[in-house]
């Protein structure tokens, strides 16, 4: 799915490879976990929360916290508890993908490298509730649990959502709705129906933020998990997203 920044035009769309066998158009109607695609927006949470948009400020018991992008986080394992099936709690050990900590870790280096420890941690320093209220305002109609497993993509959602999030992002804070048909004529040339631009919604992030995570993206490709893009041969800001055995797999990028 491909949707021009400007005015939310999608260009280009494929839902599927054979239409006579599935009319399913996955591109807008299936729901897929979207995994770490979904970490900007965490990262993007923790960077406003320096200024103080939300009300009650973000961090433990209404504390200020600061978060930059030399911000250290420590890369270590860590155990939590998730009920179980039946009854109870059973003891919860996320990790890292290749299971490798570093110890020491700026908040840039762990999203370039797509660290869920990290992650976590960062979203647990914010507080759940805060980081379920913030995402809110990049227009998901999908409902969202509000828990730790919400910061590393366990939500799922269209492709089509994803994009109109990170749009907010590409335009500065500005989030762009999408449309599908420019124009309708009937066989006379009579124009029955016109589109000019999706609904556009302002300010749905800091300005300064948005600056901060298209830098933090385009380092994503030159020198994280989304180097294949670089094959491109186009300037490129994103993130990568995979899911259990690589069932879904995702890039979300723009330029």
């Amino acid at each position: 799915l491909s949707m021009r920044l400007s005015d939310g035009a999608m260009l280009a769309m494929v839902g599927g490879y054979d239409y006579e066998k599935s009319e399913f158009n996955r591109a807008i109607q299936a729901q897929r976990q979207v995994g770490s695609t979904f970490k900007p927006l965490v990262y993007a949470a923790a960077l406003d929360c320096n200024r103080h948009v939300d009300d009650p400020h973000c961090g433990p018991k209404g504390q200020d916290i600061t978060f930059t992008p030399s911000t250290i986080i420590v890369d270590s394992p860590i155990v939590g508890f998730k009920p179980k099936a039946g009854g109870g709690v059973e003891a919860w050990k996320p990790g890292n993908a290749g299971g490798e900590f570093l110890g020491d870790t700026t908040l840039r280096r762990a999203l370039v490298l797509s660290k869920n420890i990290v992650t976590l941690k960062i979203a647990q320093e914010m507080g759940i509730n805060y980081l379920w209220q913030y995402v809110q305002r990049f227009g998901f109609k999908t409902e969202l649990e509000p828990n730790l497993a919400m910061a590393l993509g366990a939500a799922a959602l269209t492709v089509e959502e994803m994009v109109q999030a990170y749009s907010a992002i590409a335009n500065l804070g500005d989030r762009q709705g999408a449309y599908y048909i420019r124009q309708v004529m009937d066989r006379d040339g009579v124009v029955l129906e016109e589109t000019e631009a999706g609904e556009r919604t302002p300010d749905v992030l800091d300005d300064v933020t948005a600056y901060q995570m298209i830098r933090l993206q385009r380092d994503v490709v030159s020198s994280g998990t989304a180097t294949k893009a670089l094959e491109l041969g186009v300037p490129l800001q994103g993130k990568t997203g995979t899911t259990n055995e690589y069932r879904d797999a995702w890039l979300m990028g723009y330029n």
